[in-house]
């Protein structure tokens, strides 16, 4: 009986030996303890009913031997035995125990391994509706619009999906005569996301966004397929730490307190511009805040032949035995600063400078030496502008812009007007070219009020007037076309929000253009009306 309890002992404990080797296989690598949580249930389940066999084992004493006298000096002989059998299955009980001890201790320690590896659980970050990278400090959020839209022009017809100045058909004239149009697309759908990470500087903020309203000529819609693909577009990349921000986004001139609108074109007067910059913002607690940019050039002037930019095709130069080409070139980066003070309860105001310090043209690549040349202007300006919230359900708005040469910060009013020059003009020789900054003023203002706490209307108003030299009026009908002189533009809308991820509304806007020089057939203004429905589903 004794040596048999031996026997089960020894085999129960290679069969334990097997067991914690399993166990420190699994323990080894935390990938496999994670795919093998079900194996060390299993072995602990196992390890239990060794345990109970065991009690059961130590428990057992051997049966005494019959005190016959016959046999006394057997049983004295088997007793002794007996007693190095128990003793032997105690020593090897004990051992076993002891591994069954350490095989249990490292038991939890693999159940935490597969824990730490498995769960890794996703926790809520810094940034509003974020969620944190598992093992990383890193924040990320997610979000989008779904925009969809339906225009109906009741004007000339116009198949531009927002309204600006230079989309305003000219009257009368072909397009005035073909009347409205109704256009759908959903371009202007956005998706981005952004991230914040602490640092030693402080936290680390990066931005990425893009929408599909990429430029796309007119000439490639020429099917169905190719009206609906719409280009990919970036609106921001950019990075923000310590103050400092770098990258592509919203210019020093944007300010946001224009009011509601579903149209997305860039109201006269204000600007919406997105550049690529580098720029420092400090700010105050008591609501001031002050910052210095350096954003990107982008030279835009108005010829006799038309509006050019830097990245504009060469213009052949038109002099006598010219070979060379005119060229708008930037040569330094655009400054402007701002300083803003903004209460959450009234309102905000800013007031930005903008200077430019160069917009530039040549004619260097010219292969006759007198005909070279190279003309520059400085353009300068600066932008007052804020909102007032009378009441808990009004809020109005204004802003006033002065300056010379600032063209693509006001893009609905003077884009490509930068300046304007003679150099392509019949009859101008290299000695005579002129280059002139526009003069622009441009006033803007309106109101917002809330009907009920989920539906709302904006009203806005804009008006710009623009100053050319006297030169303009020798130019060919392509440059006459977009000197405007005066602009005015409105638009009241009613929005309704039944949820707060759902925007639906109508909106009517109205625009009006008047140009410095009637062109040669004596038209010289044109008027846009159009209504507009649209969605914009948030994420």
């Amino acid at each position: 009986m004794g040596v048999g309890c031996t026997v089960k002992v020894r085999s129960m404990k290679a069969r334990q030996v097997a067991v914690l080797g399993i166990l420190a296989s699994a323990m080894a690598t935390p990938a496999m303890a994670q795919a093998d949580a079900e194996t060390i249930n299993a072995l602990r389940r196992q390890l239990d009913v060794m345990q109970r066999r065991l009690d059961a084992l130590e428990g057992r004493t051997p049966r005494p031997a019959s005190p016959s006298a016959a046999a006394i000096a057997t049983s004295a002989r088997r007793a002794q035995e007996a007693e190095r059998a128990a003793e032997a299955a105690r020593v090897s009980a004990e051992t076993s125990r002891r591994e069954l001890e350490q095989a249990r201790a490292a038991l939890p320690q693999a159940t935490t391994t597969v824990a730490a590896v498995g769960e890794r659980p996703v926790t809520e970050g810094t940034l509003p509706n974020s969620f944190r990278i598992p093992g990383t400090g890193t924040s990320v959020r997610l979000y989008g619009i779904v925009a969809a839209t339906v225009t109906r022009d009741f004007g000339a017809r116009n198949r531009a999906d927002v309204i600006t100045s230079q989309s305003i058909p000219l009257g009368p004239s072909v397009a005035s005569r073909q009347q409205g149009d109704t256009r759908f697309d959903a371009r202007r759908t956005r998706f981005g996301f952004e991230t914040s990470t602490p640092t030693e500087w402080g936290p680390l903020k990066t931005l990425v966004e893009m929408d599909f309203a990429g430029v796309q000529s007119t000439g490639s819609l020429t099917s169905q397929s190719n009206v609906s693909s719409f280009i990919p577009r970036l609106r921001q990349a950019y990075a923000e730490i310590a103050g400092f921000t770098v990258g592509q986004t919203w210019s020093l001139m944007f300010d946001p307190t224009y009011g509601e609108r579903l149209d997305y074109g860039t109201p006269n007067a204000i600007n919406i511009g997105r550049q690529a910059l580098v720029r420092y913002n400090h700010r105050w607690q008591n609501g001031v805040s002050a910052a210095l940019g350096l954003e990107a050039p982008y030279t835009d002037g108005t010829f006799s032949s038309g509006t050019r930019f830097d990245d504009s095709d060469a213009i052949v130069a038109p002099f006598p035995n010219g070979a060379g080409t005119v060229s708008a070139t930037s040569k330094t980066p655009d400054v402007l600063a701002r300083l803003r003070y903004e209460n959450t309860r009234h309102g905000s105001i800013q007031l930005v400078g903008l200077l430019r310090p160069t917009l530039s043209i040549n004619n260097r690549g010219d292969a006759v030496l007198a005909n070279r040349y190279e003309r520059s202007v400085t353009g300068w300006g600066f932008q007052l502008s804020g909102q007032y919230r009378v009441t808990e359900r009004d809020n109005i708005f204004a802003r006033v812009v002065y300056g010379e040469g600032i063209g693509r910060y006001l893009g609905a009013t003077s884009n490509g007007q930068g300046f304007v020059s003679n150099a392509l003009t019949t009859g101008v020789t290299p000695a005579n070219v002129r280059l002139n900054a526009v003069h622009v003023l441009a006033l803007a203002g309106g109101f917002t009020h809330y009907w009920t706490p989920t539906i709302r209307s904006t009203v806005l108003y804009t008006w710009a007037q623009l100053y050319y030299p006297s030169y303009v009026s020798a130019f060919a009908n392509a440059g006459r076309s977009v000197l405007n002189r005066t602009i005015n533009a409105g638009n009241v809308n009613l929005i309704w929000s039944p949820v707060p991820q759902v925007d639906v509304g109508v909106e009517y806007n109205y625009a009006e253009r008047s140009l410095e020089v009637a062109q040669t057939d004596g038209v010289r203004s044109g008027v846009a009306h159009r209504v507009q429905f649209s969605g914009r589903f948030r994420f």
